[in-house]
């Protein structure tokens, strides 16, 4: 037996339709692994989706108050860690934290057959800013994150993150280990029911948590504002807090031929009611001060949606040829105002180039992901 064991901490229902969950299982289902994910919720609870990975495997382990773990471990997790230890496999934690130091620790020394992957969403420009994963502003706190940040890496035996940009930062902070780096990007959901007959209407989306300072609507709004839609429209997709409501509310009340062209939606659980208005938009919006590599790129791919965005981490990545999207300096109103007149007006001739991005979109299947991963991990 053969375990991709995936460490989240807490495990939420909305996790198995992202990368936490996806990696791991496509990544089994290719390789002959059985997939687990060790986590603090209760699966029992997971309705709609939990169906789609009949054989998902959850080890629950109790929720720890943070202040009272040693060293900021759950020792439960080193205890399952410890019942599979005869077997030959890989476990994967998200991001980088300092307790993964004991836990990585505790891998090396006492089961030595495990293959460690460490999956990092990494914000390009925050981790250039501060000059590693960790900052303080107290010289001898410095060393000490600088000793655990050098220890990790270490010990962990794969690092991957999901932009170029993101694994040329890596390697310019961290040559030394610069044969652990690689670039995995975030992959798509099956897309289940087919879609290729909707018809495309003139509508622009931007799905995301609506209100958000990381998300930034706002700016879209500054750059939605007085312009005439003609027979264009927006759905802003996504849990809107009552903030945000407040915001959009004013931004109508000033442009009244905006009503029932620009809309708030609200959160959308229901994938395939998601994937609707996906398949019938022609425009992905993305307004973001920083990101990983977010998961509605490769989305918006898949059904040949153009992607207009700010430079966040991966944009370089993904509008690296006009035809999938235009990326815009952070900030510039004006620029992505004048993007947004030349789609309204067409006057960007990419838009319906719909099924070339469909294509594109190929290299953003878990399948072909879960191979790269297979071919960084057989270099170990």
């Amino acid at each position: 037996m053969r375990y991709f064991v995936t460490v989240f901490y807490p495990f939420e229902e909305s996790h198995l339709v992202k990368d936490v969950n996806l990696l791991g299982y496509s990544y089994s289902k290719k390789y002959n692994y059985t997939p687990v994910i060790v986590g603090e919720n209760n699966p029992d609870k997971f309705s709609k989706e939990l169906k789609n990975f009949p054989n998902l495997l959850f080890e629950k382990v109790p929720k720890i108050d943070h202040k009272k773990k040693i060293l900021g471990v759950n020792f439960e997790t080193l205890k399952y860690l410890w019942s599979i230890r005869e077997t030959e496999s890989v476990i994967c934690f998200f991001h980088f934290r300092i307790e993964y130091f004991y836990y990585f620790l505790f891998i090396r020394l006492f089961i030595p057959g495990f293959k460690i992957v460490q999956k990092l969403d990494l914000n390009v420009k925050e981790f250039e800013r501060k000059g590693g994963f960790f900052d303080s502003k107290y010289k001898i706190n410095r060393w000490r994150l600088a000793f655990y940040e050098f220890f990790i890496l270490k010990l962990t035996h794969l690092v991957t993150v999901e932009s170029d940009s993101g694994k040329s930062a890596l390697k310019k902070r961290y040559n030394r280990f610069a044969e652990k780096f690689f670039t995995i990007r975030n992959g798509l959901c099956e897309i289940k029911r087919d879609f290729s007959t909707v018809k495309k209407e003139n509508l622009m989306i931007t799905v995301g948590r609506i209100g958000t300072y990381q998300k930034n609507i706002e700016f879209l709004l500054k750059a939605l504002d007085g312009m005439e839609l003609k027979d264009w429209s927006v759905k802003i997709i996504g849990p809107v807090n009552n903030e945000f409501r407040d915001v959009f509310d004013r931004y109508l009340f000033s442009n009244k031929d905006h009503v029932g062209k620009v809309e708030l939606t609200g959160s959308i659980t229901d994938r395939e009611e998601l994937y609707a208005i996906y398949a019938k938009s022609k425009v992905m919006l993305l307004t973001s001060r920083f990101e990983g590599f977010p998961i509605v790129f490769p989305e918006a791919l898949a059904f040949g949606n153009y992607i207009l965005t700010t430079e966040v981490s991966g944009s370089k990545d993904i509008c690296n040829n006009k035809v999938n999207g235009k990326e815009v300096r952070q900030g510039d109103i004006i620029a992505y105002k004048k993007s947004l007149v030349e789609i309204i007006k067409g006057e960007n001739s990419y838009i319906e180039k719909v099924q070339e991005r469909k294509n594109n979109a190929e290299i953003y299947k878990w399948d072909n992901i879960s191979e790269k991963l297979h071919l960084a991990l057989e270099q170990i």
